[in-house]
């Protein structure tokens, strides 16, 4: 009859500190990945900041008012009347 091998415990046992190595590596990569997000997301703020700004700024033309009175006043379309 065939005699049942049996592997050594010693060689399929993990070494001593590769979970902790697994685990440090784990936990940088967490860290990098946490660290980019936060990144990403304050120049993401940023950018929208500076565009809101940009677009809820009105253009405006100030008109001052002359002697002249009603002759140079402008419609509503922005048409001098008589031109």
């Amino acid at each position: 009859m065939s005699e049942i091998v049996h592997p050594d415990p010693v060689a399929t046992e993990p070494k001593r500190g590769s979970l902790k190595k697994v685990g440090i590596v784990a936990a940088v990569i967490a860290l990098a990945l946490v660290a980019f997000g936060i990144f990403t997301r304050h120049r993401s703020d940023s950018q929208l900041a500076t565009w809101t700004t940009a677009q809820s700024t009105p253009i405006v033309t100030v008109i001052r008012p002359t002697a002249e009175g009603r002759e140079r006043r402008a419609d509503a379309a922005g048409q001098r009347p008589g031109v």
